[in-house]
């Protein structure tokens, strides 16, 4: 048997427990189900199974060496597009490294950014087709981002539109000073927190995790 620490959230209601003790994480599942400690927050219509079915319950689970799982098996992942400046490539790729925890967490299916664009791959049709199955589309900001036209007008303008749509969701990333607040991404919510360019955190590892947080949330 094994100690395991479990964080559950259903319908937005979340709360945490320890001290489960389970042979394995398989058993983990079929055992909180037959608790009803949370009907009082899912509708009576509904069931903890309805529940999990529509993808509004998740279930993360920490052993005690801290080996998180998400544990939602109906949960979809999701897939993340990285628009960018090559000028700005070693913050970006300092991102991804943290980005690697949403994986591990089985929140995100890939990270896509043109570095995944092969020799004799069409780079406009690549970056076309991978806007369009994206799930998030994250801007790195920076001033080298907002004067690339290929990034700002092409990518940022479509992955905007989709937006609007509800095709996908748009988050800034503000990665360094710069005048951003009245462009067209400028009316949604950045990270990380108040908007702080990464670059004016005395560690910029709070500053991606902040990041990696806020888009830890839109994946729940």
């Amino acid at each position: 048997m094994k100690k395991y620490f479990l964080k559950v959230n259903i319908n937005g209601f979340s709360d945490e427990y320890e001290d489960y003790l389970f042979d394995n994480t398989n058993d983990i599942l079929s055992d909180f189900l037959s608790y009803s400690e949370f009907e009082e927050y899912i509708p009576y219509e509904n069931n903890l199974r309805t529940i999990i079915d529509e993808k509004k319950m998740t279930i993360i689970i920490s052993d005690n060496n801290c080996q998180g799982i998400n544990f939602n098996p109906q949960q979809e992942k999701k897939k993340i597009f990285i628009s960018y400046s090559h000028k700005d490539k070693d913050m970006k790729e300092e991102l991804e490294n943290h980005l690697k925890t949403l994986e591990r967490l089985n929140l995100l299916s890939i990270i896509w950014s043109d570095f995944h664009i092969e020799a004799g791959d069409e780079f406009s049709k690549k970056i076309d087709e991978n806007i369009e199955d994206s799930d998030i589309v994250l801007l790195l900001v920076t001033h080298s981002f907002i004067a690339s036209n290929y990034c700002y007008d092409i990518e940022m303008k479509r992955a905007l539109e989709k937006h609007e749509k509800n095709e996908l969701r748009v988050i800034p990333i503000i990665l360094d000073y710069c005048d951003w607040h009245d462009l067209p991404f400028g009316k949604l919510k950045v990270l990380p927190i108040d908007g702080i360019a990464v670059t004016g955190y005395s560690n910029k590892n709070k500053a991606y995790t902040e990041v990696i947080n806020g888009i830890k949330k839109v994946l729940i």
